[in-house]
């Protein structure tokens, strides 16, 4: 009856696979031969990270409920994870006289699209078409987006409509209260997002986002690839964009920092220069662009070629690994020969042709119909 209800051999193989989970972590590396020969440096990364991997060790393994305790799990340890950055950022700002917004836009962002950007890195060098990198930026945002900011609102929301006013409440939101009690509620609480520099961050940030979507238009239309291609148009791209992004973060941090001193005049003038750079960097993407053009006939002749490299390079290693364990297993068929008292001849070569035996043939096959 027991048995019928809980899965002992899989609750016997859980926990042994939650235990070595958790010794392995202590390991540099994940067990004591790779600790054996770690450098310094992989040392230093382990000790860095080892109280991350302590906490996320907790997390129990796949084999447990068809893997759905690992899942709730995992998203229990990355809110936790995401709550301790969002207030160290906080208290970071704090130290250093920023606001939010600083640290939002740079410590934030830059901790969590660090592993989308590697994510969007490998697919776009493992697909052809890099269409995996899109969706992995567009879906990461859109989850960030309305998720991340959809459901704590309403949730807050919610919250707050079931709270009776306080004059804490009152206080701090002047303008709601004002205008509850225009509407004749005198007694309710709303849940209050400020929308402070979102308005001129997201404006100047559609400038170089419409910028970037002509640099990949204008290598589709004259490289017919968004991605790659010439050596130079790329390393240009690949650095108007990088200069985009710093404008980008640099004039959020002037208008934060600026904001209360801050004219009209010189408002006009750092807008202006912003653009000036912005535009700057798309001609000089766009001429760099136009110099390299190719016809799509060049285009399709270049990823031929690119195609036949890789996979020249990828026949090369599998050769070699083939002539290793054939060298591999013709010495071990020596040494059996050598070792054997009765003087028989145990060897997989033929004593007279000098070739290889139907065995050794057999699994030299095996192993290239495997490879």
């Amino acid at each position: 009856m027991l048995g019928a209800l809980v899965d002992i051999d899989g609750l016997s193989y859980g926990m042994s696979s939650w235990k070595e989970q958790l010794v392995s972590t202590m390991y540099v590396g994940g067990d004591p031969e790779e600790q054996k020969e770690a450098s310094k440096s992989d040392w230093a990364l382990h000790l860095m990270a080892l109280p991350w991997k302590l906490i996320f060790a907790i997390v129990p393994p796949p084999c447990f409920f068809g893997g759905w305790l690992c899942f709730f799990g995992s998203l229990v340890g990355i809110a936790v994870l995401t709550s301790f950055v969002s207030d160290l950022a906080e208290l970071f700002g704090c130290v250093i006289d920023s606001g939010d917004v600083i640290t939002a836009i740079t410590f934030v962002a830059l901790g969590t699209s660090m592993p989308d950007l590697f994510a969007s890195l490998a697919a776009a060098k493992e697909d052809e078409t890099a269409d995996a990198s899109v969706v992995n930026v567009t879906g990461s945002n859109s989850v960030n987006v309305f998720l991340g900011l959809g459901l704590p609102w309403t949730v807050c929301s919610v919250y707050w409509a079931f709270k009776e006013r306080t004059p804490e409440w009152a206080a701090c939101y002047p303008e709601a209260a004002a205008a509850l009690d225009a509407a004749g509620d005198f007694t309710s609480m709303v849940f209050v997002v400020e929308s402070g520099f979102i308005g001129f961050s997201v404006m100047t940030f559609c400038v170089v986002c419409l910028s970037t979507i002509f640099i990949i238009m204008c290598r589709r239309r004259y490289l017919h690839a968004e991605l790659g291609g010439p050596v130079m148009p790329k390393l240009v791209c690949g650095a108007v964009m990088i200069l985009f992004w710093l404008l980008w973060i640099g004039i959020v941090v002037w208008r934060v920092l600026r904001y209360e001193k801050q004219s009209f005049f010189e408002l006009a003038a750092g807008g202006c220069a912003y653009c000036s750079a912005v535009f700057v960097g798309l001609v000089v993407a766009f001429v760099t662009i136009y110099k390299s053009r190719m016809t799509e006939v060049q285009a399709r002749e270049a990823q031929a070629v690119r195609r036949f490299s890789l996979r020249s390079s990828q026949d090369g290693q599998s050769d070699e690994r083939l002539s290793a364990q054939e060298s591999g297993e013709q010495r071990s068929a020596e040494l059996a020969a050598a070792k054997d008292p009765s003087g028989r001849q145990t060897s997989d070569k033929d004593p007279q042709s000098g070739e290889l035996g139907v065995g050794h043939a057999s699994v030299a096959g095996e192993v290239v119909e495997g490879l």
